[in-house]
């Protein structure tokens, strides 16, 4: 077997050389003695049968005991890490020589540091199964690959070659469809990088978190490099185009993180695999479909730091332009509210900021000549900001009335003053005020927990920026995984119009750049 990669050729017989390399018996091809491996010089290696059939029955004959009894009882394909340090100075010309030519994070193995536990045995087995030439059939599954993960992740001391055996899965192009068909993509990285398990296992405990991170990219790399070859971009177009309905569901979910973002190939396929995942978000109530979706969307979107804003008192004092003229006698006209409540005002001041009232106070109208002005189906909590704003009081002027709506004390947001008053802005056609609201909103009462309330009063009051604020928040804000996905779960619930609600989110993974 020759080794095309390597700056310095090795020539290996028939044999197990590279079997011992993977299982970790050998670190490299320098540890094996010297007559197993034969060096090939500048002369072209012989063609006929009859000195080919004397090397190697002059190489059978210098085979030991130890080589003869861990040799795998029929040749098989094996996929191999050799790491050779000339290796990074060699210009990747395909997927295994980019594999090759990257380094293992897990350092050295020795089989003297291996622990040999009551799974030995089982992990045995899993290996000399992974050594088929296609091991996809019986190793890349639910149950197999989560109780590989289960061991690596909670084990005290768990053995390494079970990372090895993850490590030549991953790097098996015959097992690409396989990991993308089952899921298995997602669950390695809720796993191993985001220590979750979405799919209803019992959680325990990860004892050795860095090391689960560092195996992890390891593999996400290792997928990364198989999907990014012309025969992985095959097979992921075919089955994105051409498979189940679970699988271009699965082959969706994954697509962020078997392509890489200055991946050529992501691009073209996301916007085919985007609607297959918002559309099936739209209808289904499956918690584990919700988790891989919300990080599927969200590592589409750069991170952002939604900080708390800083509430502590000013040192500067509260001003009220509303209080400041009425205190200067520029109070001309009261407004009478429904509840009987009489609000003074100036009607030079409402009529300059408001068309509505210009045309109602200062045009043909009756109430042009009337003191007293009746303002029908306002309460008076929306009213009296309404008339502050009109004054010119402002968030800025740290106005009491304004920023009292800032508070929403538990009841519904649509039902609360602020849900009151931005109904009375728009019924007054008052933009500014209307943005001002939502700023208020977005900046002290947006959180995931209040985030399905909000968005339900986005659609009330028909804001499409704080749609949009609600979507990126959700999506683009540091939150814990587990919680996100039951957030996007609650909005998929009580959206109206869910239509809606799939184009802002199209939009703003569209948009992310």
């Amino acid at each position: 077997m020759w080794y095309p990669s390597v700056s310095i050729p090795i020539f290996l017989p028939l044999s197990s050389r590279s079997w011992l390399l993977s299982e970790g018996y050998i670190n490299s091809l320098d540890e094996l003695p010297p007559d197993w491996i034969q060096e090939r010089d500048n002369r072209d290696i012989p063609t006929g049968g009859s000195s080919n059939r004397a090397s190697s029955d002059a190489l059978d004959t210098s085979t030991s005991s130890e080589e003869k009894y861990l040799k795998p009882p029929t040749p098989v394909s094996l996929i191999c890490r050799p790491h050779f340090s000339s290796l990074s100075s060699v210009q990747c010309q395909s997927p295994m020589q980019e594999i090759l030519a990257s380094q293992w994070p897990l350092g050295t193995w020795s089989p003297q540091s291996e622990v040999w536990g009551p799974e030995f045995p089982v992990l045995l087995l899993l290996s000399r199964f992974s050594q088929l030439s296609d091991p996809s059939a019986c190793l890349v599954s639910h149950p197999v690959l989560r109780g590989l993960l289960t061991y690596i992740t909670c084990h005290p001391q768990p053995s390494s070659r079970a990372a090895r055996l993850l490590q030549r899965l991953t790097c098996d192009p015959s097992c690409l469809e396989a990991f993308i068909r089952t899921g298995s993509i997602c669950t390695l990285r809720s796993r191993l990088l985001l220590n979750e398990s979405p799919d209803g296992d019992a959680e325990h405990k990860i004892r050795h978190p860095e090391r689960a991170k560092e195996l992890g990219n390891a593999l996400l790399r290792n997928l990364q490099i198989q999907a990014e070859s012309p025969f992985g971009v095959g097979v992921i177009t075919h089955m994105l185009v051409s498979g189940s309905p679970n699988e271009r569901h699965q082959c969706a979910l994954c697509l962020p993180f078997i392509y890489r973002k200055h991946s050529p190939h992501q691009q073209p396929l996301l916007s085919g695999a985007l609607q297959l995942v918002l559309e099936t978000l739209m209808v289904s109530l499956d918690p584990v479909f919700f988790f891989h979706a919300s990080e599927c969307l969200s590592s589409l979107l750069t991170p952002k730091d939604y900080s708390v804003p800083d509430t502590s008192p000013s040192l500067s004092s509260p001003k009220c332009s509303y209080l400041e003229l009425l205190s200067q006698g520029q109070g001309d006209m009261v407004f009478v509210l429904d509840g009987g409540d009489r609000v003074a005002g100036s009607r030079e001041a409402v009529s300059k900021k408001c068309d509505v009232f210009r045309a109602m106070l200062q045009g043909g109208y009756l109430e042009s000549q009337q003191y007293e002005v009746c303002v029908r189906e306002v309460p008076s909590c929306a009213f009296l900001p309404l008339l502050h704003y009109l004054h010119g009081c402002s968030q800025e002027s740290l106005c009491p009335t304004l920023q009292g709506l800032r508070s929403v004390s538990g009841e519904e947001l649509s039902q609360s003053p602020l849900g009151y008053t931005m109904a009375a802005a728009g019924r007054f056609l008052l933009p500014d005020l209307q943005s001002l609201l939502e700023n208020a909103v977005r900046d002290c009462l947006l959180s995931l927990e209040s985030l399905p309330s909000v968005y339900s009063f986005a659609e009330i009051y028909e804001s499409a920026p704080l749609r949009k604020d609600c979507c990126s928040y959700l999506l683009r804000g540091l939150h814990p995984p587990r919680r996100r996905a039951h957030t996007l779960l609650q909005l998929c619930e009580r959206a109206q119009d869910k239509q809606r609600l799939s184009q802002v989110l199209e939009e703003l993974v569209q948009d992310r750049n």
